[in-house]
């Protein structure tokens, strides 16, 4: 078991399915406890029949996996009948004892028989832990250099030693690693940038603090926009320094994320850390954090520039229609205007430009023009409204949109140089206090020029905002945002050509090694074996769920079911209605799920004493109802249901009661009934959608799901029927990623 005092990487049902022996099915059973010549000669040498099944246990045991086991013979009864009757072709056999140092004989003849050496912290320990410090430096988080771990043992031939080796052997890499990236960060970071980082971290007043950086916009409104801008703009000074140091640290991208993480994590009690993990964690989050404020003021900025396109297409309609209507009422006017060219009190000798104010007397220059286009039954243009809408939104232009766009870096694909030199161009003459004197013509559609261009003059104001519709448009892979993660070109993130030898070489994954030719070759052979396999079973009607139609084999159907529906089963209406807070109730004490509900101050009460509230509360956010919803129906109040959730339900919280149940789920002789293929448990993420009230980041609108409001997808990553994790997703984003 694990020291209390040691570092906490495996569940309590992890370690179980890790140091206890495995549940094998009958399959599994056939497969790793059946010898080969080498090993029944092996098995014959052990004089007792007993010892002789005990042998064969711990060998398929190890063979499932390479840890060095002592389990009872109660533990394992039914695969030593199995292998007494199945195997060593006995009548069965009797519950037995076995010495330690027997069992380490045993244990000898399997490594022996296996290629394997027993872990000696003598001969394994410093290569292990050189090992794990160079994967620390590629993320340094418990979990991951335990796989690495196990991976590197796997790849040596050497036994899993026990948890508590690789808890103190994976402290001791965190400890290291930690300690050679703070002798770094004292040699990189000067003492201006020091002071800042310290002035966030002390900061309680008005000045950038964390719980600044833990703010910032909650949705993509002007206004939460601005406070996103106004972060983005105390960090920007401060941006290549910072960038500089993390680079210089080697720290990878996980790294960054696992360091950042801790600042959300503990919130102001990172005080408590040492002044080097507070600014090496600092830095890490502040990388992350200028990246999330890039993207949220990218994403609110293609948002607010369709919004507007939206805008000005259902004003210039409106306007178009109610010019056309106000030339039908006009039409009457159109006499007293020709009357003008026939009025016998106008002298002939008098200039036009008198007659034209007469006429602007009757009508207005404008409606004059509406007038004759309605007389020809022709229309004002809707180009022509749009652009008047986007004449009076100047204030969102130079309060919002320009100063976003002075934040992103463009690069051009394929096509759009001449869009990206021109939108470079405008920002070095932005940023430079003048106005805007470059304007290529050529990028001005044909339909837009007579209401961009004047007299070969181009209007500034408009000619920006169609560059910004150009931008918006080709985020599709035409034109690439570097500074901003979600839309910058796929080759940035690639690994470098003269890095990828150097990886290959330290990774322990041997089909990472192997040339990519063969691969291809090797996936190639196994498709093809399997097209001809699935055509033979098909063809000889070993498959029931295909049925051929014709002898030629190329027709086919599907068997069709009877008509008995299953939802109205009569085995259903055997079962009695169970409410589900008893449902609840029965789960929580078979596995006790609410001890994971753990108040947010860790000296207060837990979750059991409030086990009634929490359960209604569970129930409110499951049926979407929420707590004041559940108050209303319910003897609790709302204060006190809201101050309960705050209290104990949290993402941490809900993960690891969730954790619980699945584990215990997963437990039962029933869960391997529901897989597909009997030796896989088979995973898939699915997406729901959830309309919500809540103005984020992740609320869209989406007609075919919620009409005319917004909502969430909610992707959910479910094994068998279990839900293992979630994550959320705009209702604008590809479920496929």
């Amino acid at each position: 078991m694990a020291i209390s005092n040691e570092l906490s990487i495996l569940t309590q049902a992890e370690q179980r399915d890790l140091y206890s022996a495995p549940q094998f099915s009958i399959e599994e059973q056939r497969l790793y406890f059946s010898l080969n010549d080498v090993e029944q000669a092996e098995c014959r040498t052990i004089r007792l029949t007993k010892h002789r099944c005990y042998f064969v246990a711990l060998l398929g045991y190890f063979k499932s996996k390479p840890v060095i086991i002592a389990p009872s013979f109660r533990d394992i009864s039914i695969d030593m009948q199995f292998i007494a009757s199945q195997i060593q072709r006995g009548k069965g056999i009797r519950p037995f004892s076995v010495s330690k140092m027997q069992r380490d004989r045993i244990y000898s003849r399997i490594l022996r028989l296996l290629n394997y050496n027993k872990w000696n912290e003598k001969q394994h320990l410093n290569a292990l832990c050189h090992h794990l410090v160079y994967i620390g430096h590629a993320w340094l988080e418990p979990r991951h250099l335990f796989d690495a771990a196990i991976e590197y043992l796997a790849s040596h031939n050497i036994a899993i030693p026990k948890y508590s080796v690789l808890q103190r052997l994976i402290s001791r890499t965190m400890q290291q690693v930690r300690k050679d990236l703070t002798l770094q960060l004292n040699q990189l970071t000067s003492n201006e940038l020091n002071v800042f980082l310290d002035n966030i971290i002390t900061t309680k007043d008005d000045g950038l603090s964390l719980s600044h950086l833990r703010g910032g916009a909650k949705s993509l409104t002007v206004p939460e926009l601005k406070k996103e801008l106004a972060i983005y703009h105390r960090l920007a000074p401060w941006h290549t320094q910072i960038n500089d140091v993390v680079d210089r640290l080697n720290l990878s991208l996980k790294n960054r994320q696992h360091f950042s993480g801790l600042i959300d994590y503990y919130g102001s009690k990172v005080r408590r850390f040492k002044r080097s993990q507070q600014h090496l964690w600092l830095l890490c989050h502040l990388t992350e954090r200028m990246q999330l404020a890039l993207e949220r003021l990218t994403d609110g900025f293609v948002y607010h520039i369709r919004k507007q396109q939206e805008a000005a297409n259902a004003f210039a309609q409106q306007a178009v229609f109610l010019s056309w209507q106000s030339a039908a009422d006009n039409v009457t006017k159109a006499a007293e205007l020709l009357h003008l060219f026939v009025d016998e009190n106008i002298d002939d000798n008098q200039p036009f430009s008198v007659v034209r104010q007469q006429a602007l007397k009757v009508m207005n220059d404008r409606d004059i023009q509406t007038l004759c286009l309605y007389l020809k039954k022709q229309k004002r243009t809707v180009e022509e409204y749009q652009w008047q809408y986007y004449d009076e939104q100047r204030n969102l232009l130079e309060q919002l949109l320009r100063p976003v766009f002075l934040c992103l870096e463009c690069e051009a694909g394929k096509g759009s140089e001449a869009v990206v030199a021109q939108l470079q161009k405008m920002q070095t003459e932005i940023v430079s206090g003048e106005s805007l004197m470059t304007m290529d013509t050529s990028l001005i559609p044909k339909k837009h020029l007579p209401w961009l261009v004047k007299q070969d003059n181009v209007n500034p104001q408009r000619y920006e905002w169609l560059l910004y519709r150009q931008l918006t448009s080709r985020l599709n892979g035409r034109i690439y945002l570097s500074n901003v993660t979600k839309y910058r070109a796929l080759e940035d993130d690639l690994i470098p050509q003269t890095s990828q030898d150097a990886l290959l070489a330290s990774s322990t994954l041997d089909r990472l090694k192997q040339p990519v030719d063969a691969l291809l070759q090797e996936k190639q052979h196994r498709l093809e074996s399997a097209l001809k396999d699935v055509a033979r079973h098909i063809d000889e009607g070993d498959n029931r769920n295909v049925i051929m139609k014709n002898r030629s084999g190329t027709r086919w159907h599907l068997p069709t079911k009877g008509a008995t529906s299953l939802v109205n089963n009569p085995f259903f209406k055997r079962m009695q209605p169970v409410g589900i807070a008893d449902v609840l109730r029965y789960v929580e004490r078979e596995t006790g799920f609410m001890r994971s509900l753990t108040h947010v101050l860790p000296i207060q009460k837990q979750g059991t004493t409030h086990q009634d509230d929490l359960l209604a509360i569970l129930i409110a956010n499951a049926t979407h109802r929420g707590v004041y919803g559940m108050a209303q129906i319910s003897d609790r109040s709302y204060e006190h249901l809201s101050t309960v959730q705050a209290n104990y339900i949290r993402p941490e919280t809900l993960h690891d009661a969730s954790d619980v149940i699945n584990n215990a789920v997963a437990s039962l002789p029933i869960f391997r009934h529901y897989h597909i293929q009997e030796d896989q448990l088979h995973a898939s993420a699915d997406g729901q959608k959830f309309e919500t009230h809540l103005e984020t980041f992740k609320t869209r609108y989406s007609s075919k799901y919620f009409g005319t409001n917004k909502g969430i997808t909610a992707m959910t990553l479910v094994a068998n029927h279990s839900a293992l994790n979630a994550r959320i997703i705009g209702s604008n984003e590809h479920e496929s990623h």
